[in-house]
Parts: structure tokens; C-alpha cells; sequence
């Protein structure tokens, strides 16, 4: 049985057992009883949790119209929907473990023919021949006691035991028990969770990973490991719901951090063409108070080489007092005499006027519709 709940919502759940719930719940999932009933609630996230018995919980988003694995693909410019759509609804709501196993096993047989990713770092050893960088000292040492390979240096050698595999391995072995034994999935599937590693990833290590996947990407030679590297990050609950080194299969999304990455995601690609910049806070790092505290970071800022055009803060909740006083610190700082409050909880385009006549507008982004997105983010680009 699937039970569907709400996000931030207090939702009943008829025949839901405590007993259901998996060894390892999310953080941001609640259990309340409450007139000898089981309710729960799901603050920020939006996903599938897989209980036992085969039951599961499907978290939908506040807003029915965003679509996190849609946005999550727009954000990483992924192309693998397409490749599902006969077993993924529109709304996403059939995705859920065994769907991005089955991608991420799909990814890892295309890939099979390609040279694995790999670093060459220093490794001191003794040898036979003169290479790399000698360390004289202990040779002279092994050619006076008659030792065998006498000459010490140190070698640049390729290695495998980088971050790109292992995460790639971390999700092989997750994914491996859904398929049969020597199906093609199972045998690309066994031979990267066979891989060894000297130390198993950290969660900052993972967290850099993904930060370092988002930022710059894998390109060149090596852009076919992008896609596997994103669904591996999704299956090891590294994406965005901040829960590294699960062992459940949960399918989870930081709806506020997603949100924004996807707004953020569509004016970066739409102010690039325009000969503009666009990044999450100040450059260089601003602070309110002169002593260096307080830091001033909206979450979309557009420059013209070093001058602020635009500063937007993106809501993914109903915009309060607090939020406007922020944005009109930020507008100000910047010089600027209007702003933008991005959020799927404002009327859109209703335009706030401040004591001083500057403007704070506000924007209505409530569906994960791509297309539409960007033809915004082109508008206000274009009024700058």
C-alpha cells in the first residue's frame, strides 16, 4: 500500500502501522498520534520513502505544479526522462527506487566501453631503473647495504580510488540486489560495487561531490560520467534532502533548496548570452556591520563584469516582513532601486513600494515548467 501525504501538512494515514516505518527514518519526517490516530508530517522534503512489507510513503509537493525529479533533471541538465516515461507518470509520482536503479544500471551499460576516470598521484617505491624523482639520500643507503631495486623514487601512477568512482560503487552496491543474477544490469552493476577503496567517502566528501557536480561539471573526455555521477548522488540520498550514507532507498528532495537552485539555474543560463554573470551572493563576500559579521548573501545576484544589476531573493515559503526588510537591505546595499522576491506564494508582478519610492516586485514561480521559467528570467534580464 502507498500512503500520500503532503508536504508540511499534518496528513492522517488510515491503517499505518509504527511497525511499517523503515530502521532509518528522515530527519524531517514526523510520527504524531493524535486522537487514536497516526498522523505525519514532512517539513521541506518531497520524495518516496519505501517502508516494509513492500509499503511505501509518497511525499507530494506543497505546490502540486513543481515536480522535483523534473526540476532536479533541469537543474543537472539531465536527458534520461525520456528514457522512462512509459513507467514514470507525468508528476513524477512513479519514481521511486527501482525506476532510477533501472536508469542508473542503464547509464553504467552505456558506459561499460569507456576508460574509467582516474588521477595520477605520487608513489614512492623502490625499482630497478632510474624514473620519476630520486630520493638519493635512501638510495645511496640501498646501494651500500646491497639491497634488491636499489633506487628510490617517486612516480606519478594512475589510480582509481578517486571520489567519482566510489560514489558510483556506494550506489552499484545499492542498486545491485533489485536485478537477477547475471542480467546485464546485474553484471555492470557487480563490477563497480566490486571496486575496492582505501577509505570509504565522507559525507563532506559527498557533499563536495555533488557541489563540485553542480558548479562545474564533468566535461571533455569525461562527460559521460555526469549522468551515472547525478543518479548515483540521488540513490545514495546525496541530491538534495541531505541525507548521506542512508542505507534505506529513500527518493528524497529539499523542496526550499531545489526550488531555488532551479530559479537560480534558469537566470544563470538565460544572463549568460546577455554578456552577465549570475551567482548566489555578493562578490566579493559582503557584510552589514564593519567589524565583518553579518554577511549579506541574496540567492541570485546578476552583475555587468562588476556591477550589480539585479538582486533576487527566492521564497519557497509566503514572503514575510522579515523577507522584505532582507531584500531591501540587499537592494540597497547594492545601489539599486528595485528588487525581486521570487516564490509559488506571491501574486505575480505585484510591485511593493518602499517609504523611499524604490520597488520590491514580487514574481509567482509555482510550476516546474522549464520553458516558462526561462522566458521569465529572459523578461526581467531584459528590463535591467
Amino acid at each position: 500500500m502507498r500512503w500520500i501525504i503532503t508536504e508540511n501538512e499534518d496528513c492522517e494515514c488510515p491503517g499505518f502501522a509504527v511497525d511499517l516505518l523503515p530502521a532509518q527514518l528522515p530527519a524531517n519526517l514526523h510520527v504524531l498520534y493524535r486522537n487514536s490516530q497516526i498522523y505525519l508530517r514532512a517539513d521541506g522534503i518531497a520524495g518516496i520513502i519505501p517502508c516494509k512489507s513492500g509499503h511505501s510513503i509518497l511525499i507530494e509537493p506543497k505546490c502540486k505544479g513543481l515536480h522535483p525529479f523534473s526540476m532536479y533533471e533541469y537543474i543537472n541538465d539531465l536527458l534520461i526522462k525520456n528514457e522512462i516515461d512509459s513507467t514514470v507518470d507525468k508528476d513524477g509520482r512513479g519514481i521511486d527506487i527501482h525506476t532510477i536503479a533501472q536508469c542508473f544500471a542503464d547509464e553504467l551499460i552505456a558506459i561499460q566501453c569507456r576508460q574509467k576516470l582516474f588521477k595520477r598521484l605520487p608513489v614512492k617505491s623502490n625499482r630497478n631503473i632510474v624514473k620519476g624523482r630520486i630520493d638519493w639520500s635512501a638510495t645511496a643507503v640501498r646501494i651500500a647495504t646491497g639491497r634488491h631495486s636499489p633506487i628510490a623514487s617517486t612516480v606519478p601512477e594512475p589510480t582509481y580510488d578517486i571520489a567519482e568512482n566510489e560514489v558510483i560503487s556506494m550506489a552499484a552496491k545499492i542498486c545491485l540486489p533489485l536485478f537477477e543474477h547475471s542480467t546485464d544490469e546485474w553484471r555492470s552493476l557487480h563490477s563497480w560495487s566490486s571496486m575496492a577503496y582505501t577509505r570509504p567517502l565522507s559525507k563532506e566528501a559527498l557533499l563536495k561531490l555533488r557541489c563540485s557536480l553542480r558548479n562545474t561539471k564533468l566535461g571533455g573526455a569525461h562527460a559521460y560520467y555526469f549522468t551515472p555521477i547525478a543518479l548515483a548522488l540521488i540513490i545514495l540520498g546525496v541530491d538534495d534532502a541531505g541525507n548521506t550514507l542512508s542505507q534505506n532507498p529513500n527518493i528524497l528532495f529539499n523542496m526550499p533548496g531545489l526550488y531555488e537552485d532551479y530559479i537560480r539555474t534558469a537566470f544563470m543560463r538565460k544572463s549568460i548570452p546577455k554578456g552577465l554573470s549570475c551567482q548566489k551572493s555578493f562578490s566579493p563576500k559582503s557584510f552589514l556591520f564593519s567589524d565583518g559579521t553579518c554577511e549579506l548573501e541574496p540567492d541570485i545576484t546578476i552583475y555587468n563584469g562588476s556591477k550589480p544589476l539585479a538582486v533576487l531573493d527566492v521564497k519557497y515559503k509566503i514572503p514575510d516582513s522579515k523577507d522584505y526588510y532582507q531584500i531591501f537591505t540587499y537592494m540597497k546595499y547594492a545601489g539599486l532601486t528595485k528588487a525581486f522576491i521570487i516564490s509559488p506564494s506571491v501574486r505575480h508582478k505585484e510591485a511593493i513600494t518602499a517609504y523611499d519610492g524604490s520597488k520590491m516586485i514580487n514574481l509567482n514561480v509555482s510550476e516546474s515548467q522549464h520553458e516558462k521559467l526561462e522566458l521569465l528570467a529572459a523578461e526581467v534580464i531584459d528590463t535591467l
